[in-house]
């Protein structure tokens, strides 16, 4: 495809993208985070798909160009908005531990009305904030810390918990991690599918794991798809994991079932 046609295609995803909220045409995925230590799910990780013309558009395809154009601000407040809900049914359910977690983009984050949209999603569902987790990426460090870390210490003082997303891939210096008031450190899918074959991968995982437990954080591998890698996991005392070996993304009616056969 031709540089010309690429930009075409783009800004046709855009003007696509414009109306996807109205049309209804987001739905919402959810990833079970499962603890090592005692075999239960304690997370569920959020994910957005996108339904047009019978066709799944990948979040690959189209969230940068969401970030891109700033349409990320009203795509990110729906999946906050439908994320508490599902994450209030749960609670209702019985699931009263259960932390939903979000993934908010460095566009949305630095909006200024992000803060208060998430309390309104909050006060909308009555959903307690300690049911909800906002995962960052290291991105939104590179640019104004001060008001980064104002509204990270103001959601994290509302009982927010706060995960940093794909740790390992983003900011280069780490001495941002001991000012953050984070929860969390994902380890990032791309150091955990290959590690066990790959040193280096198990080097950098170890060290993560290492470094996040020394900052008293948990640590979450992403991308889990092998019993190898959960044994590998579970030597280094890493906290939980998430991927296709536990579970795939699944639908909110799916989500319930599988919740209710896991805690029998």
């Amino acid at each position: 495809m031709s540089y010309a046609n690429k930009i075409e295609q783009s800004a046709n995803l855009i003007d696509k993208l414009r109306q996807v909220i109205e049309k209804d045409e987001l739905f919402l995925v959810f990833q079970p985070q499962l603890h090592l230590s005692n075999n239960k799910i304690t997370g569920i990780e959020t994910l957005v798909r996108w339904k047009h013309d019978s066709e799944i558009i990948s979040p690959v395809d189209f969230i940068p160009l969401a970030e891109q154009s700033g349409l990320i601000v009203p795509i990110g407040e729906w999946i906050l908005n439908q994320a508490c809900l599902i994450a209030k049914q749960l609670v209702e359910l019985g699931y009263i531990d259960i932390i939903v977690a979000v993934n908010v983009s460095p566009r949305q984050f630095s909006h200024p009305s992000f803060s208060a949209s998430v309390h309104q999603a909050l006060r909308q569902s009555g959903l307690s904030p300690r049911n909800l987790e906002l995962e960052i990426t290291e991105g939104v460090f590179m640019h104004n810390e001060v008001a980064t870390l104002e509204v990270l210490h103001e959601l994290k003082s509302s009982g927010i918990s706060l995960s940093i997303d794909d740790f390992g891939t983003g900011y280069s210096s780490l001495s941002y991690l001991k000012r953050l008031p984070i929860d969390k450190l994902k380890i990032d899918q791309s150091f955990i599918r290959d590690c066990h074959h790959n040193e280096e991968d198990r080097v950098i995982v170890s060290t993560i794991v290492e470094l996040g437990k020394s900052l008293g954080l948990s640590l979450i591998a992403e991308g889990v798809e092998e019993s190898v890698h959960v044994d590998f996991l579970k030597s280094l005392q890493c906290d939980e994991i998430q991927g296709y070996w536990y579970s795939r993304p699944i639908e909110a009616a799916q989500l319930f079932e599988f919740m209710k056969k896991a805690s029998v």
